[in-house]
């Protein structure tokens, strides 16, 4: 998970916070347009896929870079929601780094 974590931080570098407000707004224009909403998500998912091969390319087995990827997915997707929100001042690379922790967390509470 160490390179899942590593690819969170390098790709919530690239957020800004001073870009914060412009991806809010742009954020909730997607949410309200099924159309963008569904190329966010193609987008999100060549994202994932991007991870797997990466992983599988640093010898992960494609099953584990599989399952990986998705909860780097899911780490990034809570982050991005969380840093947008209204009153948040935590940086993204900050938020990505927590919700991989809480994931972990959480996995090892439901062994």
């Amino acid at each position: 998970m160490a390179a899942v974590g590593a690819a969170l931080a390098a790709f919530a570098a690239g957020l800004a916070d001073d870009r914060r407000e412009f991806l809010a707004k742009r954020q909730a224009v997607i949410d309200g347009t099924p159309e963008l909403k569904e190329r966010d998500l193609l987008k999100a998912a060549a994202l994932t896929a991007a991870m797997v091969d990466t992983l599988i390319k640093r010898g992960v087995e494609s099953p584990t870079a599989n399952l990986a990827a998705q909860v780097g997915a899911l780490a990034l997707g809570d982050a991005f929601q969380r840093w947008v929100q209204p009153g948040n001042r935590s940086s993204m690379a900050k938020l990505a780094e927590q919700a991989l922790r809480q994931l972990g967390v959480a996995m090892e509470a439901l062994r």
